[in-house]
């Protein structure tokens, strides 16, 4: 049985697939199993696969999407710890070696993660690419540091320092995702008592999970880039996948109301929902959808009267939304 398994799901990833799974096969980590879950690509992936069939473990499906994929993944795989990497993305060196260490040597953490640099096929984009990713930490101005209980400093073979940061950190992960999925090793146990992804939702699924695994376990987190994140076309959004991707993340804190009003922290849960109604609303008038937007925006006023700002945006909802596009793209633009 394997110490890791790596499940790459993939689907109609013909270009880049190759590299993923040559970036797990040059690990100086030898004890793990690649799993590649092919979610009914009709491209020419399979035949780019097959001259690893003899180091991989290759699972067609009919097309299902990816929350299926990586639940498929994880009821096959074989190994102690899981490291889901998406198709397009790049383990560095060290990184499972460094991981596979930490969860040994820390039986109680389920699943610790890492910084990553982001790239697309021409250049690196950004070197250390969390905070340029996550909305979080510009929201919050907090740093990884803050959001973790506890910190030391470790050593790993070959002298390699660095700091080592857990504890639970729900809370903190209730205010905006910090996780990319391709830099997380967790422990297969625990997730099972978690439970899958959520193939109903279209969006957000990383977000969802890792905030109910937060929950329940504490995770860990070293600020080393170990993994290579790709950005390309595929992943642009337009105007209507941004709100959908807010509308998701709303329905995702919603279903904490719950837990905040039980501890007393009832504002929390408000002042978080009313930040994604205004988000929501701000993509409406984009869109030139009036009357949703003033939807959120008076949801958001009765949860926060005090909230001066909906106010404003409710009487921008009344301005012609050509008008509005206009001066928000005057406003982007250098």
């Amino acid at each position: 049985m394997p110490a890791v398994s790596v499940v790459i799901p993939t689907y109609n990833n013909e270009k880049y697939i190759s590299e993923a799974v040559e970036s797990v096969l040059s690990q100086t980590f030898r004890d793990y199993e690649i799993l590649v879950i092919d979610d009914g690509s009709t491209d020419g992936t399979r035949r780019l696969l097959e001259p690893y069939m003899d180091r991989i473990r290759y699972h067609f499906q009919e097309n299902q999407g990816l929350a299926v994929a990586r639940n498929v993944g994880l009821d096959l795989a074989e190994g102690e710890f899981v490291n889901y990497l998406d198709g397009d993305d790049i383990m560095l060196d060290g990184n499972l070696e460094i991981k596979a260490a930490i969860m040994g040597a820390n039986p109680a953490i389920g699943g610790v993660f890492s910084n990553f640099c982001v790239f697309n096929d021409i250049a690196v984009l950004h070197e250390r690419g969390e905070k340029e990713t996550f909305q979080f930490f510009r929201r919050t101005g907090k740093e990884i540091p803050e959001i973790f209980p506890s910190a030391e400093e470790i050593r790993f073979h070959g002298g390699r320092n660095t700091t080592l940061y857990s504890g639970m950190i729900f809370d903190w992960l209730f205010q905006g995702n910090v996780v990319l999925p391709s830099t997380m090793l967790f422990r297969k146990r625990f997730a099972l008592q978690v439970g899958k992804f959520l193939p109903h939702l279209r969006t957000q699924q990383d977000y969802e999970y890792w905030l109910r695994f937060s929950k329940l376990h504490p995770l860990a987190y070293i600020d080393d880039v170990l993994v290579k994140y790709r950005r390309h076309s595929r992943q642009l959004t337009d105007r209507s996948n941004i709100a959908r991707v807010i509308e998701t993340s709303l329905r995702i804190i919603e279903a904490y109301e719950e837990e905040f009003d039980s501890r007393g922290q009832g504002k929390v849960f408000r002042i978080r929902k009313v930040e994604k109604l205004k988000e929501l609303s701000k993509a409406f008038i984009r869109m030139d959808r009036a009357k949703q937007a003033r939807d959120a925006l008076a949801e958001s006023i009765r949860l926060d009267p005090g909230q001066a700002a909906c106010y404003a945006y409710y009487l921008l909802t009344f301005v012609p939304g050509s008008v509005i596009r206009y001066i928000y793209d005057r406003v982007k633009s250098p």
